[in-house]
């Protein structure tokens, strides 16, 4: 048999992102907080660049109540202090990017890692130093590995309480321990807590941080982004001036290159300003219902914005991370107007989940709801979910089975 070998051309279309791209993409996704600190730092490397004039004070007024360290700022404060490499203080904002309403890391770390291009025993060692930062209990992935940490924190690893959820969690969750009594069990459990946070602990205290803001000024909603706590900055132009007249060769070509960096900057920021205020236009027109008050959020999913802006759903991905709106309702971060529709219907997920919601909360603890009596109510709310549905979506809101809450 004769084994040949051929070389063959073949047109190959790919896209090779320059580090302009990396650090365009990387503006899009900073928070202000970090943009307005990395845009100091471009203005005073760039001799090309001057401040034309520092943000009013008052125009930083953008809410009666003082401006307070959010919890993304304060746990990002809190990796600057024990963090010095680059490339871990990275993996640390991913995974802080990734939290979910209860403070807890749900996504799998492979997942992680392949979004942000981060090595996963990168990201491994991140999250443990993650779980060490305050409030007790943040980046767990689940109720257990929360009440551990805690556990640790308190130096309780020989407590009859953490053999208990280590090793029998599902016993312990369930009721079944034999080895504490209730009036045990409960003094043991006053210092814990399951979830880290309260779902609106990573947007408060933030008011003077919102990214973009709704208005309602008649009949129409008015979007506006928030830039003001940004330094303001152009071209030097006695600087620029000097490349109109005969300079050394290695001065020009210097005074040329900080030019070009200088004007990308400015194009950077500009493309980041009109991104967002289209996805705010589009999410007003999107959500009016909802910001009017008269219904709850509309479907609505990062590919659908995506392809009405025709720009890359990665890119909208960026956008969304740490952004926050200014709201008649107060501020939300962006995923807050997105949910998956029901069906491909008209109603959404998450407006699913807020009536399943609001029947548990207003149920007779000692007579619960069981899944079928919430699936029975919420066809009356025009949710048609069968029983194994409700559980499901009851699963998502971590709240237990009927017998299981009437012994809670």
């Amino acid at each position: 048999m004769k084994v040949s070998y051929s070389l063959q051309m073949k047109p190959k279309q790919q896209l090779a992102m320059t580090m302009k791209m990396q650090q365009a993409l990387a503006i899009l996704q900073m928070p202000l907080l970090e943009l307005s600190n990395y845009l100091q730092t471009e203005i005073e490397k760039n001799p090309m660049l001057e401040l034309i004039a520092p943000p009013s004070p008052v125009a930083l007024q953008l809410s009666d109540s003082p401006a307070k360290l959010s919890l993304t700022d304060s746990l990002l404060s809190q990796a600057r202090e024990v963090i010095k490499e680059e490339a871990d203080l990275q993996a640390i904002k991913a995974l802080i990017t990734n939290l979910d309403t209860k403070g807890w890391v749900r996504l799998p770390l492979p997942l992680i890692a392949k979004e942000y291009s981060i090595d996963e025993q990168l990201l491994e060692k991140a999250l443990v130093i993650l779980q060490s930062f305050e409030p007790a209990g943040i980046g767990a992935r689940n109720g257990q590995d929360c009440l551990l940490i805690q556990l640790r924190k308190q130096q309780r690893e020989n407590s009859l309480i953490f053999h208990l959820i280590r090793d029998h969690y599902d016993d312990f969750i369930k009721g079944r321990c034999k080895q504490l009594t209730k009036k045990e069990l409960k003094k043991e459990l006053a210092s814990l807590y399951l979830y880290p946070i309260e779902p609106d602990d990573l947007t408060a205290g933030i008011p003077a941080q919102a990214d973009i803001f709704f208005k309602k000024k008649g009949q129409n909603w008015i979007v506006t982004i928030n830039e003001y706590s940004l330094p303001s900055f152009r071209l030097n132009k006695e600087y620029t001036q000097l490349l109109k007249n005969d300079l050394p060769k290695d001065e020009k070509e210097t005074l040329q290159k900080f030019t070009k960096q200088g004007k990308w900057l400015m194009c950077a920021i500009n493309k980041r300003r009109e991104l967002l205020l289209k996805i705010g236009l589009y999410i007003v027109k999107k959500q009016q219902k909802y910001l009017s008050g008269n219904e709850a959020i509309a479907p609505l999913t990062k590919k659908e914005i995506a392809s009405t802006l025709q720009v890359a759903p990665s890119t909208i991905a960026r956008a969304f991370q740490q952004k926050y709106i200014n709201t008649p309702y107060g501020i939300k971060p962006l995923y807050f107007f997105l949910s998956a529709p029901i069906n491909n219907g008209g109603r959404s997920v998450k407006a699913a989940t807020q009536a399943l919601k609001n029947l548990l909360e207003n149920e007779d603890p000692l007579h619960p709801y069981s899944d079928r009596q919430l699936s029975e109510k919420l066809k009356q709310e025009g949710y048609f979910f069968a029983r194994r549905t409700v559980a499901k979506y009851r699963t998502k809101l971590q709240l237990h089975s009927s017998f299981q809450r009437k012994e809670l």
